[in-house]
């Protein structure tokens, strides 16, 4: 959880929320927000532990997200951040 702790750190609060399960997969839904700045976004992910099915980040709501926060530009390693969630060396594509 180094690559989290570090998120933390910094201020970040960074949570997780399966949606849309099917039988194949769901949706996880990871908000990362920092003061009145968020980002929300949707990786389609497999039941299976580590296996995915698209880790390109995809914007829930494009027209309220702000990547800013006073002048610091966020650009987060969502991989890191998904296998710290799972708990997994690497992520595996289905």
């Amino acid at each position: 959880m180094n690559y989290t702790n570090e998120l933390k750190n910094k201020g970040f609060k960074i949570t997780y929320d399966r949606v849309a399960a099917t039988r194949d997969g769901y949706d996880l839904i990871v908000d990362i927000s920092k003061n009145n700045s968020y980002l929300k976004c949707s990786f389609s992910m497999s039941h299976q532990i580590g296996y995915y099915f698209s880790l390109e980040p995809f914007d829930y709501d494009s027209s309220d997200i702000n990547y800013f926060d006073g002048d610091e530009e966020w650009d987060f390693d969502y991989e890191a951040l998904l296998c710290e969630y799972y708990g997994v060396e690497e992520l595996i594509e289905m």
